[in-house]
């Protein structure tokens, strides 16, 4: 890859995750990571610690995703996680305790083995 695509595909990352830091900032959310710790933090995330999906931008549902492990808390290197964005949407703003009794009520429901195909 040439240094001017490197430096391409850098610019871009920085530049999302400082719309995400940006997002949360708005919202009213404490900030206390730098973007080359999130960056950091991106890059080195290879498979969603949620479901394992392993990430890829070819499909938006395990594309990666900053998400607050604890809802309340303030965007840190202890409290950011990067998961697949269909992990993160079906989170939304759960806490992961409040997550996983979803998920098990849903399985709960329809049965870890349902055909939901029609």
């Amino acid at each position: 890859m040439t240094n001017e695509r490197t430096g391409m595909i850098r610019y871009k990352l920085r530049r999302k995750i400082t719309y995400a830091l940006y997002n949360h900032k708005r919202r009213g959310h404490k900030i206390n990571i730098t973007i080359d710790e999130a960056e950091k933090l991106y890059n080195s995330s290879t498979v969603c610690p949620i479901c394992g999906v392993e990430f890829s931008d070819k499909k938006r549902s395990t594309t990666k995703s900053f998400d607050r492990k604890h809802n309340k808390g303030m965007l840190s290197n202890r409290n950011v996680w990067v998961i697949c964005y269909k992990c993160n949407a079906t989170k939304q703003d759960r806490t992961m305790k409040e997550f996983v009794n979803y998920c098990r009520g849903v399985v709960n429901k329809f049965g870890a083995d349902h055909d939901v195909s029609g």
